[in-house]
């Protein structure tokens, strides 16, 4: 019903002339879905050619798409708080919908130093392609109160998008136990966290639904690899889920893309099983090495070099099947050490956060954290 929502509103304008209602209007509508502004016109049938063609009004604008801007102009004129939330949120619609990706971008940081709480000015803050930047945006959206669905799913999916991106990069060249593997698991377990809360509450025909599934299914795998079977009947569920979504895109002729993502799930899913069959217990023999000597045990080249030269004559030559599930092993995590890299309001996964002042043991993005964390946090910081 919302393009025709959006319909009715235009032709009233164009009875009214009432910029300021309209633009009321259409910043709700812009807040319950992606495709809620219309691409159209006045229009009129002329007779003689039958073609229609775009009729004046006396209205400053033609196309419905260019009512935005005047809108917003109408409704910053009012200047109250509600006003002004309402002319960003307009404002905002028309630059993306323009593909003006950087000045929506601008226009959100400029709309939540003015108001905090507007979750649509972080909505179009994660549309950044700085990752660091788009995370964090997203991330204290996600913490604002009253957003709508719509808004939320799409936060969530850029979560998932941006510390996904940025604990692949970073783990790209890390080496376990330093600074920027730790920071990279950081990154992973944010982006793992939000895609389970996007597949829990948005709708199997949701837009983002494949992307996310396909993440959430890469990134369980390299979270909770050591508590998975060996057949990952555990991700059962998120399959059925990807088969359900990927019936809708047929239902409604969409083409299900062979992304880069799709198709290393895909490879991963295939591959699995016969490596832990294969490289299990190596692994997870070099895994009690390493626990070993993270424990400061010695242990001698040449005693490694028995238990390699015991494993390997141990090794079966058939494929037997076991009656337990085989598990593959890597590296545990450390969550204690992960936390370190969250904000204790928002939950923004980061390198760079300030300790509180007064306890030394909360971490934020910045000061609009660290306030909005104090009601919560007085009662067990030092300094209250």
């Amino acid at each position: 019903m919302l393009p025709w929502n959006h319909q009715r509103a235009m032709m009233r304008c164009a009875q009214d002339h009432d910029l300021y209602a309209l633009g009321k209007t259409l910043s709700q509508l812009i807040l319950r879905t992606e495709f809620s502004i219309l691409e159209g016109g006045f229009q009129t049938l002329d007779e003689r050619t039958g073609q229609y063609e775009i009729r004046d009004l006396g209205l400053p604008f033609q196309m419905w798409t260019d009512a935005l801007p005047h809108c917003a102009k109408a409704l910053r004129v009012r200047g109250s708080p509600a006003d002004l939330d309402m002319a960003d949120i307009v404002e905002l619609k028309f630059l993306i919908i323009r593909q003006r990706i950087p000045e929506a971008v601008e226009l959100g940081q400029r709309a939540v130093e003015r108001n905090p709480k507007l979750a649509y000015a972080y909505y179009a803050i994660g549309m950044s392609a700085d990752n660091s930047l788009g995370l964090r945006a997203v991330k204290k959206g996600l913490m604002c109160k009253n957003t709508t669905p719509f808004v939320r799913n799409y936060m969530l999916w850029r979560a998932v998008e941006h510390a996904g991106n940025m604990g692949v990069s970073l783990l790209q060249e890390a080496k376990a136990g330093d600074k920027d593997h730790t920071e990279g698991v950081a990154f992973l377990m944010s982006a793992f966290e939000d895609a389970k809360a996007f597949v829990s509450d948005a709708p199997p025909d949701a837009r983002h639904m494949h992307t996310i599934l396909n993440w959430y299914i890469i990134l369980a795998l390299a979270i909770r690899g050591p508590e998975l079977s060996e057949n990952l009947g555990e991700l059962n569920v998120a399959l059925h889920k990807l088969d359900l979504a990927d019936q809708f895109s047929n239902f409604l002729c969409l083409p299900i893309k062979k992304t880069q993502l799709r198709l290393t799930r895909q490879l991963i899913m295939e591959l699995y099983p016969a490596a832990v069959t294969e490289w299990g217990d190596f692994i997870a023999r070099f895994d009690r090495l390493d626990a070993a000597v993270d424990d400061h045990s010695h242990i001698s080249s040449s005693k490694a070099e028995d238990d390699l030269a015991a494993w390997l004559n141990n090794l079966r030559a058939d494929d037997g099947e076991e009656d337990y599930p085989q598990y593959c092993a890597h590296p545990r995590i450390n969550a204690n050490s992960v936390m370190l890299y969250h904000c204790s309001w928002c939950g923004n996964p980061s390198a760079v956060l300030r300790k509180c002042g007064g306890c030394g043991k909360t971490r934020y993005c910045d000061s609009a954290c660290q306030k909005s964390h104090w009601n919560d946090h007085k009662s067990t910081c030092k300094s209250a």
